[in-house]
């Protein structure tokens, strides 16, 4: 059987054409064409745009023909496994783990940026501007508040999100109808700050970082 990888597809939200037909509703009537009509191929969709997953998977038509799958970060033991084979020893990879937990990507730049022959300090050093670049990306939103259509109280609004992450390990959406904390999440979400599991309602630091960055947040508030 045939397999159509589709990888960040939200690049087709909000393109229209031939008299205004959006683009992506149109690419996934063909999506299930080929797959539920046609059968000629199965149809892998990815992105990493986990507000615009929430709009894909409350779509009714896909809800009945498609099945969704998280890809989280590999466990622990995964990545204390490619950090010793990077050769990294137990001390600085208990360090790495600490400011990135398992996240594949930081695991590897961080390999980029400081080998395992390297001190100690130089390492920390490293993973402390790591924090001071994420606590930069979480401000910079809080500055630039109608650039990204954030509301006012935008701050106040992400430090009850923060405070529940970093109390319980996880903030809960449920019924909330309150519109200025979803803006938030969704602006949150969109820049790959939070991740929100539209399945579950969860919302989550998109890596330990992030989490890092909000406790110095609480900290300083």
């Amino acid at each position: 059987t045939n397999i159509f990888i589709i990888d960040e597809i939200q690049v087709l939200e909000d393109i229209y054409f031939n008299g205004e037909k959006e683009l992506l509703k149109e690419f996934l009537n063909f999506c299930v064409s080929l797959t539920k009509e046609t059968h000629l191929s199965h149809v892998v969709i990815l992105t990493s745009n986990t507000i615009f997953l929430n709009r894909l998977y409350n779509d009714a038509k896909l809800k009945a023909t498609s099945i969704f799958k998280l890809i989280d970060h590999p466990s622990i033991e995964v990545a204390k496994k490619l950090l010793k084979d990077l050769e990294y020893n137990e001390k600085q990879i208990d360090l790495i783990l600490e400011y990135f937990g398992s996240a594949i990507s930081y695991l590897l730049y961080t390999y980029m940026m400081v080998k395992s022959t390297d001190s100690i300090d130089k390492l920390k050093e490293f993973l402390e501007k790591e924090i001071l670049n994420a606590l930069n990306q979480i401000r910079d939103l809080f500055r630039r508040k109608r650039k990204y259509n954030l509301p006012a109280n935008a701050k106040e609004k992400f430090l009850i999100i923060a405070k529940d992450i970093i109390k319980k390990g996880e903030f809960r959406l449920d019924d909330s109808e309150d519109e200025e904390l979803i803006d938030v999440i969704d602006v949150f979400c969109e820049r790959e700050i939070l991740f929100f599991d539209p399945q579950t309602g969860i919302i989550t630091p998109n890596s330990r970082i992030y989490l890092k960055a909000m406790e110095d947040i609480i900290d300083a508030n």
